[in-house]
């Protein structure tokens, strides 16, 4: 929906520019000229500055394709060192995991799982030293 009232818009600014174009047209023809200034056009301007400044002459190519080839071994450098340092990163972080995995390996192995032995210990320890409520109360109230 947006892109049909979209393309409305442009045709009708097309469309209306160009009627003005075509109005205004005949008029700009009947204008006169005025004699004795010519008015130079923009691109002759831009050709005859072009021709005075003698560019390939002052361009030196060896010195611009030196500082090109600076700047592209500047840039590599840069990323360069960059992935070496995230390279670095990464392999710390995967020793820092190996060295855990590994720890943690070790103590399975060598100790034994008394997790569920001890909790079984002590509710027996709990159960034991605990005194039977009485459930009769005893009102000794005067």
């Amino acid at each position: 929906m947006a892109a049909l009232i979209a393309t409305i818009i442009l045709f009708g600014s097309l469309s209306g520019m160009a009627v003005i174009l075509f109005r205004k047209v005949p008029v700009l023809v009947e204008l006169p000229s005025i004699p004795g200034k010519e008015q130079e056009g923009l691109f002759l301007k831009t050709k005859r500055k072009i021709k005075e400044l003698d560019f390939f002459e002052i361009f030196d190519f060896k010195n611009f394709l030196q500082k090109f080839l600076m700047r592209i071994r500047i840039l590599t450098l840069k990323i360069e060192n960059t992935t070496s340092k995230t390279l670095e990163g990464l392999r710390q972080k995967e020793r820092m995991k190996n060295n855990f995995i590994s720890n943690s390996n070790n103590e399975n192995n060598y100790k034994e799982d008394n997790y569920w032995k001890e909790i079984k210990k002590f509710n027996n320890k709990k159960t034991k030293s605990q005194k039977p409520k009485s459930k009769l109360r005893v009102n000794n109230k005067k």
